[in-house]
């Protein structure tokens, strides 16, 4: 039964083996980003597909996507601290392995990856199709509402700790939108409201990555004066800039429990 979850199906597939052609010629910081989002949205078609059909049913590829997104996430995060440290003017690169190099070296490892697993994909895709294609479209209405249920149950309990899969049932959430007929969608303001929540929560994850890797180094004790003097001007920078973000999401959790 085609509607309008096969539609985004077809048009999110195409969109994806284009980024990931893209990404795996070139590889610039935009092509890696549009590949991501295409990731994350088919991400969240298997798992609607596999709500219905049993999580057998597409076989390999959710762990293959999995996979394929951890590699291209570990690209990205190198990609956002090396940018992220210049632009607070601080020399770390080297210390916590992000230099130039350390990301063309992850690039190629990558974009090999990518290149490797192209053809064996594209036919599992193929195969998600089919069910893509059987699927009607009060399914999609009925995992939308499934959706509603988690996240407002999830935005009562939401401490910190919970913020990243609260970030994860937003994005679920928005994609799914695009599964419904016109006269089912929730109002724009309920959707730019749930928007704004996946995107204050996205910068404070970007935060904790970055802390956390800063955190990782050991021996900064035995480090020279001026490494240790970057240390410590990054990690104020990044907890300021964290604290913020931990205050523009916890105004937006407040507003987005309002809609429901």
């Amino acid at each position: 039964m085609k509607g309008n979850f096969h539609t985004y199906f077809r048009q999110t597939t195409l969109s994806l083996f284009n980024s990931w052609m893209d990404t795996a010629q070139v590889g610039s910081v935009s092509n890696l980003h549009d590949l991501r989002v295409q990731m994350k949205r088919i991400k969240a078609i298997l798992s609607f597909l596999q709500s219905i059909y049993g999580k057998g049913s597409l076989g390999k590829l959710p762990n293959v996507t999995r996979e394929l997104f951890q590699q291209a996430g570990e690209w990205r995060e190198m990609q956002l601290i090396n940018q992220w440290l210049q632009k607070i003017n601080v020399q770390l690169d080297a210390t916590i392995g992000c230099t130039e190099a350390d990301i063309l070296q992850q690039a190629n490892q990558t974009q090999a990856f990518l290149q490797k697993h192209f053809n064996a994909y594209t036919k599992q895709i193929k195969k998600a199709e089919s069910l893509a294609n059987k699927t009607h479209n009060i399914l999609a209405e009925q995992y939308f509402m499934q959706l509603s249920a988690s996240l407002k149950k999830g935005l009562k309990k939401a401490k910190q700790k919970d913020w990243h899969e609260v970030r994860k049932l937003c994005k679920k959430w928005i994609y799914a939108t695009n599964w419904l007929d016109k006269d089912r969608l929730p109002n724009q303001k309920k959707i730019h409201a749930i928007s704004k929540l996946e995107k204050n929560i996205g910068d404070w994850h970007e935060c904790c990555t970055i802390i956390n890797r800063l955190e990782e180094v050991e021996h900064m004790d035995k480090a020279p004066l001026n490494s240790r003097q970057a240390m410590a001007i990054a990690l104020a920078s990044i907890h300021k800039k964290e604290k913020l973000a931990v205050k523009k999401t916890q105004k937006q959790l407040v507003t987005v429990a309002e809609q429901f």
